[in-house]
């Protein structure tokens, strides 16, 4: 138990490191009188840290993010709104991707540039399904909704990016649909 505490202390240093407003927390995280958890202080903002992401990586914090896919942490995907629509499936040549409830592989674009708004056009749409949510849906932290224009619909987003399946797909996880400005979204754990 004291080696995870002594690894979390590394974490918050590490984290520390990264930016002066995360250096402030850990001044604060030390003069607390209560003691905080180091690992609960570390999860914090480690969840601060949205994108690119970040994950610790033997005992030191590594920036998680590769061209084809953007690597998100498990405890992202399962803590917070959104999961119902979602699901985790092995995807050949990528690993676990964010797929939806019936298991098609989710893909976000480099082309949604603006939060809150799909930049998809009427006919890369006809390829490209929005994952779709009513306008009262709730979603919470990195889970959130994007308004097409094109489409007319809300579409569910994680970190700010709209989610869409590809028409060509299976419902078995092969991301068939990778590449250009397309790609999936790797779950790590």
């Amino acid at each position: 138990m004291h080696s995870l505490a002594r690894s979390a202390a590394l974490v918050i240093v590490s984290l520390a490191m990264v930016s002066p407003a995360l250096a402030s927390d850990w001044k604060l995280a030390q003069t607390r009188t209560n003691d905080p958890d180091p690992a609960d202080v570390a999860d914090q903002l480690l969840e601060r840290l949205q994108s690119p992401y970040y994950d610790v990586v033997d005992g030191s914090l590594r920036r998680a993010q590769r061209e084809v896919v953007d690597r998100i942490p498990m405890r992202a995907v399962t803590s917070r709104g959104g999961t119902e629509l979602v699901d985790v499936r092995y995807a050949t040549g990528t690993g676990e991707i964010l797929t939806d409830a019936t298991g098609h592989a989710l893909y976000a674009s480099r082309l949604d540039r603006i939060d809150g708004k799909s930049s998809l056009t009427a006919e890369q749409l006809k390829q490209w399904i929005p994952l779709t949510v009513s306008a009262d849906y709730k979603t919470s932290h990195l889970w959130g909704k994007a308004w097409s224009d094109a489409g007319q619909v809300w579409i569910l987003t994680f970190a700010g990016k709209p989610l869409y399946t590809y028409a060509a797909d299976s419902n078995d996880a092969r991301a068939t649909g990778r590449g250009g400005p397309f790609y999936t979204m790797e779950v790590i754990h």
